[in-house]
């Protein structure tokens, strides 16, 4: 079954250590797992592997952001979905309400308090309650049958 779905990059900031005592000030991985859950309250939920370098970072983070890419930001979503390594590096980024980066000239983001994390075999299910919400009118960049497509004049690959 092939299907579409924004492409995201989930990000955390903070200035605590992490593997290996390595210092930083965000980290964050591209995902498609994402959906919404409930208007009442504002609910979201993003599902991330377990072995993903970011992960145990992410998974203690109290606040996260979701940040919908852009259809022109191909570069921010191969950068986030890479393994390892300064994902931020030369990326223009702000910190939101939260502290949660928020890529500039992103389609939209979300910032999320965490509520719940719920362990599903391979991945987390993280379920986040939505603090902080804003859109742009940069259209979405689409993921479909494992590639990237701008939706901005119909469905063309990035």
């Amino acid at each position: 079954m092939t299907r579409s779905v924004p492409c995201t990059a989930r990000t955390r900031r903070g200035d605590d250590r992490h593997r290996r005592g390595r210092s930083r000030a965000a980290a964050g991985l591209a995902v498609n797992a994402f959906s919404s859950i409930s208007l009442d309250p504002p609910l979201i939920m993003v599902a991330v592997n377990a072995n993903a370098s970011t992960y145990p970072w992410l998974f203690s983070a109290e606040h996260i952001g979701v940040n919908i890419v852009a259809e022109n930001q191909v570069g921010v979503v191969r950068a986030f979905a890479r393994s390892g390594g300064d994902k931020f590096a030369g990326l223009d980024w702000h910190p939101g309400t939260t502290g949660a980066p928020v890529i500039d000239g992103s389609a939209g983001h979300f910032e999320l308090a965490v509520r719940y994390k719920i362990p599903a075999y391979t991945h987390t299910i993280f379920i986040g309650e939505v603090i902080e919400a804003a859109a742009t009118d940069q259209p979405a960049m689409i993921y479909l049958g494992g590639g990237f497509f701008a939706q901005g004049q119909g469905l063309t690959p990035a």
